[in-house]
């Protein structure tokens, strides 16, 4: 049986009265609340993104739906990574495990491979660029595109 967006045929009335709106051809958007949050890993401050309602959580999860799925260290005009994915993982951290990093002289042409226990992230195509979030302008802001 095929299932067209047609609101004449019944076969599809009876399935959108179980799904509303369901069909090949809809659209969804899934938005995330997140924060950015911070914790001392050896005197550096590295901050990590997590959705707002998980932070009520003891162990909360920040993994791969929120930027690099990592700890992050901005010091120096360098950037350090660090693969996490639940704030057990952050507190297990020492700075050497910071092994990605990306430094103010990196170039459009240039790629890094995060590996980890779980997936790997290709960051490419670095350039600076500047950012209107809110109204307010950010200059010189450092813009990835990744693949995983």
């Amino acid at each position: 049986m095929q299932l067209r967006k047609d609101k004449t045929d019944s076969n599809y009335l009876k399935i959108e009265g179980l799904f509303p709106s369901l069909a090949v051809d809809d659209s969804f958007k899934e938005k995330y609340e997140i924060i950015y949050k911070t914790i001392n890993i050896e005197a550096h401050k590295a901050f990590y993104a997590v959705k707002t309602k998980d932070t009520l959580y003891y162990d909360a999860s920040f993994g791969p739906n929120h930027f690099l799925f990592s700890a992050l260290i901005f010091e120096k005009r360098k950037t350090f990574i660090a693969p996490s994915y639940d704030l057990e993982d952050l507190q297990r951290l020492k700075f050497a495990d910071f092994k990605y990093i990306i430094t103010e002289k990196i170039s459009k042409g240039d790629t890094i491979r995060v590996i980890d226990k779980k997936k790997e992230t290709i960051l490419y195509n670095f350039r600076f660029d500047c950012l209107i979030i809110d109204g307010h302008k950010y200059n010189h802001c450092l813009v990835i595109n990744l693949m995983r």
